[in-house]
């Protein structure tokens, strides 16, 4: 059974894409939270296959890359999902150097998240197209 992780600070996204990941993946167990310091404190044993990470632009970009490496420095095996309002392509190549194995513009149809997740479970990296 895999145990997937949701943050995003913005319930109505973060409750949408956990019944998006319940609906595709039914064996999941599905961790949420509003910000990735919350989710470490909730969450302290358990480490998920998989996180999906929604980014905001009200963040700097600081603050957005210490989140990655945050999650990359407590659960090394985990893939890491970065889905994201404005995508500028010099942050996917940081984000992608930081560790994530996955990009996914919210802006970007459900086919495109499904795919991304697909082939993020299977070990590949995946970045929306035309992102680059």
């Amino acid at each position: 059974m895999k145990i997937i992780g949701v943050i995003d600070k913005y319930p109505l996204l973060r409750k949408g894409m956990v019944f998006f990941i319940q609906n595709q993946f039914q064996e999941a167990t599905i961790l949420e939270s509003t910000t990735t310091e919350k989710f470490l404190e909730m969450y302290p044993n358990h480490a998920p296959d998989l996180i999906i990470l929604g980014i905001s632009q009200n963040n700097s970009a600081f603050h957005n890359m210490a989140y990655i490496k945050l999650i990359k420095t407590k659960w090394k095996l985990t893939s890491l999902v970065v889905y994201d309002e404005l995508p500028e392509p010099d942050m996917v190549l940081h984000y992608l150097n930081a560790g994530i194995k996955g990009y996914v513009s919210k802006r970007n149809a459900m086919t495109e998240l499904t795919q991304c997740l697909d082939n993020v479970m299977k070990g590949e990296r995946y970045v929306s197209k035309g992102i680059f």
